[in-house]
């Protein structure tokens, strides 16, 4: 190896230690952020991840293995000692038992009600009614595919895995913290209430977000708009309540088509261009209906494949 790859490995390390301490700060991702954008440290980061995933899946093997060469050595332990003991245990374990098998899942949830899973690393995934997500776990990463709906996501602080979420063309990245993702007909809406995540688009459009923000995506466009938001209004629904804020009628009632079995559609104009602040109470539909109604001008009539909203003459 030369050395100017052998410098990267070490700053990889030193990194991986730095980030791993609750004591790392915003300045650090950033600066780390900046680091990552050389390709050759890039692949040496990769590197680490690799092998330090898969040494964790088999992390009690590993110790029992190394226990009595960790005990002979008399070194002083620095940062950079640390890391590069846990770096040549990794690389070790890595030659020793190979990367783990990927585990592969899939979840739905009821239209009736709400289902939370607790992952095999620990993350927890939530899902709002009718939603359905696919798992990925393997040595190097985790990730989910939110297929429709709504889940919010606290996931295990782990750096050598990054936890991706994947929403049409839309990627949310993140190693531990806590998130909520609506993917609706006309937009993807991710919002922070702790840590922090990245968010990508095919289209090359980027933007990060901290705790009390939101980004949401126009799936027409592609554009994508940050803003500040209570992120336990976007978490509401956890405990049984939407939330908006002068929210469009169109954005209401695709929340509504979550929870309604005959697809509910705006007839006209007038309606269309109402917004709507408050509260609603999730519920039987046919009774969240009579709750939007006795706040909008707006008035319901049912068909046989569908329910249509109109504005009160």
């Amino acid at each position: 190896m030369s050395s100017e790859n052998n410098s990267a490995h070490e700053e990889a390390a030193n990194w991986f230690v730095r980030l791993e301490s609750e004591r790392a700060s915003e300045g650090d991702w950033l600066a780390f952020e900046a680091w990552l954008a050389s390709p050759r440290n890039k692949a040496a980061y990769e590197a680490l991840e690799a092998t330090m995933g898969a040494v964790d899946a088999q992390r009690g093997a590993l110790e029992a293995q190394l226990k009595p060469a960790v005990t002979r050595v008399r070194v002083p332990v620095t940062a950079w000692t640390a890391a590069a003991a846990g770096l040549a245990a990794a690389i070790a374990a890595f030659v020793l038992f190979g990367p783990s098998k990927p585990q592969e899942f899939a979840y739905a949830a009821p239209a009736s009600e709400t289902r939370t899973i607790t992952l095999p690393d620990n993350s927890v995934l939530q899902l709002n009614r009718g939603a359905s997500v696919r798992v990925r776990l393997d040595a190097q990463s985790r990730s989910v595919v939110l297929e429709r709906g709504e889940a919010s996501f606290s996931v295990q602080h782990d750096v050598a895995r990054p936890f991706e979420v994947a929403i049409g063309d839309v990627t949310v990245r993140d190693v531990g913290t806590e998130f909520d993702v609506v993917r609706a007909q006309t937009y993807t809406t991710v919002t922070v209430r702790e840590g922090r995540v990245a968010v990508s688009l095919a289209n090359g459009q980027a933007a990060g977000l901290g705790a009390g923000e939101q980004a949401r995506i126009d799936r027409a466009s592609g554009d994508v708009a940050v803003s500040q938001a209570n992120a336990d209004d976007a978490f509401g629904w956890q405990s049984g309540r939407l939330v908006y804020h002068a929210a469009s009628l169109a954005q209401v009632v695709e929340d509504l088509n979550r929870y309604s079995p005959k697809p509910i559609v705006i007839a006209d104009s007038h309606a269309a261009a109402l917004r709507f602040t408050g509260v609603l109470i999730i519920d039987d539909p046919a009774v969240m209906l009579r709750r939007l109604e006795a706040f909008l001008p707006i008035q319901s009539a049912q068909h046989a494949d569908r329910i249509e909203l109109r504005s009160r003459p």
